[in-house]
């Protein structure tokens, strides 16, 4: 009983795990949306050469935490390059994000 009461206690000044991760992953969102514009002005060949100088810089010591945003934004252009899934997600493109559950709404309009 006790142990319960510390921990909704905690949990309210610190945040549930869940929440602090959720911040976390938050904040890498929004490192890797930062560099969208620079990632998708890049060619093909030039998206290739961001891949293997990432690779170099793993190889040389640097952190996966510390090229993560540049990696993720750099497989989000391909993906979107080559399936084109966050088209597919478009309302300027037909789609209607009214015909989402509101918890699925809400997320797309964040």
């Amino acid at each position: 009983m006790v142990v319960n009461i510390i921990n909704r206690s905690l949990a309210k000044v610190f945040g549930s795990r869940n929440d602090r991760l959720i911040k976390a992953y938050r904040e890498r969102v929004i490192a890797i949306n930062a560099l969208e514009s620079s990632v998708r002005a890049l060619t093909d060949s030039q998206l290739r050469a961001k891949t293997a100088e990432l690779r170099e810089r793993l190889a040389k010591g640097e952190s996966e935490t510390a090229v993560l945003p540049e990696a993720f934004a750099i497989m989000r252009e391909a993906m979107d390059r080559h399936i084109g899934l966050r088209n597919v997600l478009d309302p300027r493109r037909n789609f209607n994000p009214e015909l989402l559950d509101a918890a699925s709404r809400e997320l797309f309009m964040e």
